[in-house]
């Protein structure tokens, strides 16, 4: 905690690296909260496993669906696009990074993909992998959020916290009000050494309907 001002008092720190260490798993853990878009075999049109309460049966079948169009296409993009963002919310991550990793011989620098697969490593801990692709990903003329505060993350995980937040403010600028950057940039400011911005912005991020309140709450009770 040498990051720390000094003069806080010994149990201010023990709580605040309580939070901290807690607002890292939240920062770790957050490409696996945002679930991209999955295309089932019935729809023409993308439709989000998580929000949209498809039963896991339905999952199942899209996954098998995808999967034989890839066998079948194995360098076609949108097969194994489907197929990997199944894959991954069937929870099958390291399988789905197989998927994206051979088709990206054949798309070098698409954008989509080097968004799905940055994420993905991401989420897998391999930090330098996720750094080159969501950095191909990140296109200014077409900004996404969750690709440009995956790259805070990066920083993060680095030890980068300071770095970490230009990116975190720029996807809160495409997204307001988003708890997981929310709650990410709160960490960032943490492990920075300004606890009291980080509390504002986790009483932001409990304020906010999510999945992830008791989370947010618990970070802030921290």
């Amino acid at each position: 905690m040498a990051h720390l001002k000094r003069g806080i008092r010994p149990a201010a720190a023990r709580g605040l690296a309580g939070l901290t260490a807690t607002l890292l798993l939240g920062a770790c853990s957050q490409t696996a909260e945002l679930l991209p878009s999955t295309t089932l075999a019935a729809q023409s049109e993308p439709t989000d496993i998580a929000q949209s309460g498809a039963p896991q049966n339905e999952l199942q079948k899209a996954t098998t669906y995808w999967g034989q169009e890839y066998s079948k296409q194995p360098a076609a993009l949108k097969p194994a696009l489907n197929y990997a963002r199944n894959l991954r919310a069937l929870g099958e991550r390291q399988k789905a990074l197989t998927v994206l990793q051979n088709v990206s011989a054949f798309h070098d620098g698409d954008k989509e993909l080097a968004g799905e697969y940055g994420r993905l490593a991401l989420d897998l801990d391999q930090v330098n992998v996720a750094a080159r692709m969501l950095a191909i990903a990140d296109d200014p003329a077409k900004p996404d959020w969750k690709v440009i505060s995956a790259r805070g993350t990066v920083l993060a995980k680095q030890g980068e916290y300071k770095q970490a937040i230009p990116y975190y403010e720029r996807a809160l600028s495409l997204s307001p009000n988003q708890p997981s950057v929310l709650n990410n940039l709160a960490m960032a400011h943490a492990m920075g050494g300004d606890p009291k911005q980080a509390e504002e912005l986790l009483r932001r991020a409990s304020a906010t309907p999510t999945v992830d309140s008791a989370r947010m709450k618990q970070n802030l009770a921290l």
